[in-house]
């Protein structure tokens, strides 16, 4: 399978994942090391990711389309976890958004993909919780009983 593929197989169980599956179970059929690494780095780093968005886009990520929401932060997860080039992680998210059928978003995926990770840079100093994307009362609670 190409990286091309992996990205859709990708997405397309990031698109589950949203609705309410287990990505355990999604993941259990043997899921390709390319997909999830993929999965893996969205959903460990989505808090993290989605500030970064925001900070980048007009719209607040939780209020675009769910294609376009997962091909984002699995274009921003591969530059800035994955260690993906910022241009070729940039053109395979435009690539993909297109391939899912949304292919009016494609200039926004590229726009927001052009800035947000100097977003996600600018992270490096928030909340303990953002920064590591942990919910705030488990860090709360790691931060009283340590």
């Amino acid at each position: 399978m190409s990286d091309s593929a992996d990205r859709h197989h990708a997405a397309r169980l990031l698109l589950r994942i949203d609705e309410g599956a287990f990505a355990s179970r999604l993941m259990a059929s043997g899921a390709r090391p390319g997909v999830r690494a993929r999965v893996l780095a969205v959903l460990r780093w989505q808090r993290r990711l989605d500030a970064a968005i925001d900070r980048v886009s007009r719209r607040p990520v939780h209020r675009l389309d769910p294609p376009v929401r997962v091909v984002l932060r699995q274009g921003l997860a591969e530059v800035v976890v994955l260690g993906v080039p910022r241009a070729v992680g940039g053109d395979a998210a435009v690539r993909l958004v297109r391939r899912m059928g949304v292919s009016s978003a494609a200039g926004l995926v590229n726009a927001v993909l052009r800035r947000a990770p100097d977003a996600w840079s600018g992270l490096a100093t928030a909340p303990l919780a953002l920064r590591f994307s942990h919910p705030d009362w488990l860090v709360e609670r790691w931060t009283r009983h340590f």
